[in-house]
């Protein structure tokens, strides 16, 4: 009997001790995992990081930055300011007025550029870009009319450069132009218009 209870024993601290030692080993394990590979000293949320070959590239305080995946080889390329986007392939940059493609060494190509003023008689209405998104060799923006938000798209190489639908009325903001794999369409999402949500619609 004597025998008995000292194996209980052993056997329920053998398991007391399997179900405490494990939470340990992952809480550590999972410590270890965690690494910075980038400390910022952009704005938060105007940060955008693309991916492009084996290099990650992101608008920081200081400029256009690039760098290794694992945060090493640090480089300031240039001054620029704008919105990133890719296709996977190829880096551009967005701006209210013009859309470029970037190049490693800091060099941008125009592709697209637009007046921020487009005269309507006696009056000048503001004409400016915002919210980019590159897939298959097109590449789609909102334009920000007096009237209305429209879609608009251009080939990556600066041809064929039309509309494709209006979206919304300047009462409400655009938040978000996605494309998703394996999904066709584009995808806009916005602000309804008394604030307290909002839609996402999809364009054909």
């Amino acid at each position: 009997m004597k025998h008995s209870m000292k194996l209980l024993t052993l056997l329920l601290t053998g398991v007391l001790i399997l179900s405490v030692v494990p939470c340990d080993g992952v809480q550590a394990a999972a410590e270890e995992r965690s690494v910075t590979v980038i400390d910022g000293t952009g704005a938060a949320d105007s940060l955008q990081i693309c991916r492009v070959g084996d290099r990650l590239y992101y608008l920081d305080a200081e400029g256009l930055v690039s760098c290794a995946p694992d945060g090493s080889d640090r480089q300031v390329i240039s001054n620029q300011t704008g919105t990133l986007f890719t296709d996977g392939e190829t880096l551009f940059r967005g701006t209210q007025s013009k859309i470029t493609r970037l190049y490693p060494d800091g060099t941008e190509e125009t592709i697209l550029k637009v007046s921020p003023l487009v005269n309507e008689g006696a009056f000048a209405i503001m004409n400016t870009m915002d919210h980019f998104a590159a897939r298959d060799g097109q590449i789609y923006y909102v334009l920000t009319m007096a009237q209305d938000y429209e879609l608009w798209t251009v080939g990556t190489n600066g041809s064929d450069d039309r509309r494709i639908c209006s979206i919304c009325p300047p009462e409400r903001e655009i938040l978000g132009l996605y494309l998703f794999e394996d999904l066709e369409g584009v995808y806009v999402q916005f602000s309804n218009e008394d604030g307290t949500g909002w839609s996402l619609i999809r364009v054909e």
